[in-house]
């Protein structure tokens, strides 16, 4: 089940984003790091509060997170359009449910939600040196649109990709939401 994440969720959202950090650092990728920690709580708790982050949960346990939200200037600020795109951030998916394809449904589900509230785009911003993260959503539809550094902001992020709103790629698992 996919629902509206709650404020008694932050904690299995954190536990997810520590399991995946430890995970991606144990095959030496730099995606989420240690010294980003205080950041992604305070982000991930301003995302529950304003009701755009979401979870999937089976039998109660939370699996997977995702944070639609609004541009970040930083990013998309250059972009006419930015008001015609959901974006998608900080999707995780347990360790213990990956291979399922659950990622898969969840930018299916990000599109259908786009569409559904007009929108154009389903809009990412992931780490400018992750290939396999950028081969991972060009497979799932996501156009390349550039390279930014913010030299104002302390992150690796800056590589954008879009999907058209409505777009769905092959995917087992087909996710929707509660009301």
């Amino acid at each position: 089940m996919l629902r509206q994440a709650q404020s008694g969720d932050l904690e299995d959202m954190i536990a997810l984003r520590i399991e995946a950090e430890q995970w991606l650092s144990a095959r030496g990728i730099r995606q989420w790091t240690p010294d980003y920690d205080e950041y992604a709580r305070s982000a991930l708790a301003k995302f529950v509060d304003a009701g755009m982050a979401w979870i999937v949960e089976i039998d109660g346990q939370v699996i997977a997170t995702a944070s639609l939200n609004e541009p970040d200037p930083d990013f998309w600020g250059w972009a006419d359009d930015q008001e015609d795109a959901l974006y998608l951030s900080k999707m995780i998916v347990s360790r213990k449910h990956s291979g399922q394809d659950l990622g898969s449904a969840i930018l299916n589900w990000a599109s259908v939600r786009a569409a559904s509230n007009g929108r154009r785009w389903v809009r990412i911003d992931v780490r400018r040196d992750n290939i396999k993260l950028h081969r991972y959503y060009l497979a799932r539809g996501f156009t390349y649109v550039r390279t930014y550094h913010a030299p104002q902001r302390r992150t690796e992020s800056g590589w954008l990709a879009q999907r058209p709103a409505g777009l769905l790629t092959p995917s087992e698992v087909v996710l929707s939401s509660l009301p």
